[in-house]
């Protein structure tokens, strides 16, 4: 029987797949806005309408039992959504408002065959932005839920005692993302069968990013969790409460509580983590048995506590997580090459490489950018970019001032290496395995071969940057340079809103810590400069009575 259950519910997901592809054709049970109303239409004829958009598709859901229900406008729910059997909601990519505070955004108890698909659920005062209790074969397919202040999803067996000697049957779950909660992005108690999670993205979660409890026989592909239960013991993925013969493919998660925890599992196992910058544990394996971690990286503590130890195990490696500040070198692991923007500064430029070098041209600053970085080079100010390139072998080039997301790069340690990969393409830095100086720089797709890996080699102790004068030296908001990058040196100090600058002195510094410029201005409200300066980043020093700001200034 369970077989069939299986194969019926996988026929059912595949037929799911028609639907998205039909987005012009007129839908039978649909909910839409003509004329300043909420409409309904059921079988292919119109029933109603109102002003409010929950009545309009709660009225749709319980007139087209067994159907899907095609919601293609978007509104705001003024009361929860009660799904009946064999309900789908397809929101057709609309943003839906939760604007009230009862228990949930859309709801189904003892119900079967239910699914909610393309949607962004956003806000929400209730305990659970979507809540399936008592239910059976359930899909969900690219749903976000955003800023609410409880749970974002929870499938449980029961209302009040899940805990108890009660299971629900079938879980599908693909590409669902969770922002900005109160509590758990995605959270199971008592779920079992076939129970597919797949692509779950979890960032900014008051509690963890998916907390599987009481959960059999699931399958978890990739979690993506970010800041997740920072303030507390919760992780970017736990599974607690006896969730059993289940397997992960793969765990991101970054500046979380925790990052993977176990506690009372049975023969769980995940084939690879990459987990940074936890509060407390990156991995916990805790009351456990046949449970372990296969491979990947963790740069906390990773502990194997109260657990069966002949059968739990850590196979991760523990690395240096930290990303060097100042400027760095990038060195190729094979061929010990550096990258070297060779001093090109017209946008489109190409990336070479260079032996034994320590120019300025070959020193690179890492400015982070959320879980990227802009790769920004000494000599020039110009910055790393992929040029949206998706061919193997195809060339990296530069691009001045830029903040797409072709010029931000993903570093992903392996090791005591890093893989460099491009936000917009997902192509990696690769040497090629060339050795000539003033080779270029190429890019390749999906690969771990060692001329893709990458040491940052840490200059900031043999070049670190000039240090103004020693007197008090603050941040004054008051002063401001500009425009910023410049062209050729030619720029302007407002200093109109500072006291005491009867007598104001302008010192530049380039990144070499030589003194460039020195002057001294009286009773200005504003220094107008126009020098002749070498492209790169200088620092701007401005005495004004015992006090001296500085200023970081780029020259195109």
């Amino acid at each position: 029987m369970l077989t069939i259950r299986k194969l019926t519910f996988a026929m059912m997901v595949l037929s799911f797949a028609t639907i998205f592809t039909n987005e012009a054709q007129a839908y039978d049970n649909e909910v839409y806005w003509s004329n300043n109303r909420y409409r309904w239409k059921i079988d292919g004829v119109e029933k109603g309408s109102s002003t409010d958009y929950a009545t309009a598709i709660q009225s749709c859901i319980d007139g087209a039992p067994w159907n899907w229900i095609h919601v293609t406008t978007r509104g705001n729910l003024s009361k929860q959504i009660n799904l009946n059997d064999g309900t789908g909601l397809d929101f057709h990519g609309n943003k839906v408002g939760i604007w009230h505070n009862e228990k949930s955004g859309l709801y189904a108890r003892g119900r079967n065959w239910c699914s909610i698909i393309n949607v962004t659920l956003d806000g929400g005062e209730g305990w659970w932005a979507i809540w399936f209790t008592e239910c059976n074969d359930m899909y969900f397919s690219n749903v976000t839920v955003q800023n609410h202040i409880g749970i974002g999803i929870r499938i449980d067996s029961h209302p009040s005692k899940p805990y108890e000697d009660y299971w629900v049957d079938n879980l599908d779950m693909s590409n669902c993302s969770f922002y900005n909660l109160g509590s758990h992005g995605l959270e199971t108690y008592g779920v079992r069968g076939n129970v597919r999670i797949l692509n779950t993205i979890a960032h900014n979660c008051g509690g963890c990013g998916i907390c599987l409890n009481k959960t059999d026989n699931a399958y978890l592909d990739k979690v993506d969790a970010y800041r997740c239960a920072v303030d507390n013991g919760y992780a970017g993925l736990r599974l607690v409460n006896w969730v059993t013969n289940s397997r992960i493919d793969y765990v991101k998660a970054i500046e979380c509580g925790r990052g993977y925890v176990t506690g009372k599992a049975r023969n769980v196992v995940v084939d690879e983590v990459y987990i940074r910058d936890c509060v407390i544990h990156d991995i916990l394996l805790t009351m456990s048995d046949n449970v372990g971690v296969n491979s990947g990286t963790y740069n906390g503590e990773a502990i194997n506590h109260y657990t069966n130890e002949d059968n739990c195990w850590i196979n991760a490696t523990y690395v240096d997580g930290s990303i060097p500040t100042g400027w760095v070198q990038l060195q190729n692991r094979n061929t010990g090459m550096y990258i070297d923007g060779y001093g090109k500064t017209s946008n489109g430029s190409d990336v070479y490489q260079h032996a034994s070098t320590t120019h300025y041209n070959s020193q690179w600053m890492l400015e982070r950018t959320g879980d990227y970085y802009y790769i920004i080079n000494r000599g020039t100010g110009m910055k790393l970019d992929g040029y949206g390139r998706t061919t193997n072998g195809s060339l990296c080039a530069q691009y001045n001032n830029t903040t797409h997301v072709n010029a931000q790069w993903k570093l992903e340690q392996t090791g005591s290496y890093y893989f460099i990969t491009n936000r917009g393409t997902g192509m990696r830095l690769d040497g090629y395995g060339e050795t000539s100086n003033g080779s270029t720089l190429k890019q390749y797709m999906n690969t771990t071969h060692v001329n893709a890996q990458w040491s940052i080699v840490n200059l900031k102790s043999a070049t670190a940057e000039p240090t103004p004068p020693t007197t008090t030296t603050i941040t004054n908001d008051n002063i401001t340079v500009f425009p910023n990058p410049s062209v050729n040196g030619s720029f302007n100090i407002d200093i109109s809103q500072i006291e005491n600058k009867e007598i104001v002195n302008v010192e530049i510094y380039s990144y070499d810590g030589k003194k460039v410029f020195n002057q001294e201005y009286y009773d200005e409200t504003e220094i107008n400069l126009n020098l002749s300066l070498n492209k790169g980043i200088y620092i701007v020093v401005i005495k004004h009575g015992d006090l001296v700001t500085s200023k970081k200034l780029t020259v195109q």
